[in-house]
């Protein structure tokens, strides 16, 4: 197998950029694709948040494409848990 060149500042930069976006809140975070916004509800940000995974892991594990929350996972509903109109 040929090996394969990997500058140190390259790595440096990546990490960089890691650490930019988790440092983040992820309510604030506009996600996009080929440069158009994601739909992402709210409640499925909400839920993550629980998770105790960082900004990068939403997306790297696939969780935003969750569209619904399951109702079980929150037995006790408030005001909070309504957006503001």
């Amino acid at each position: 197998m040929p090996k394969t060149e990997v500058a140190i500042e390259e790595v440096i930069e990546l990490w960089e950029g890691r650490q930019r976006i988790n440092r983040l809140d992820i309510e604030d975070i506009i996600w996009t694709k080929d440069g158009k916004p994601l739909s992402i509800p709210l409640e499925v940000v909400r839920e993550f948040e629980l998770t105790g995974l960082n900004n990068n892991d939403f997306i790297l594990t696939g969780y935003y494409f969750r569209k619904e929350i399951r109702k079980e996972n929150f037995p006790i509903q408030s005001s909070l848990d309504k957006e503001p109109k």
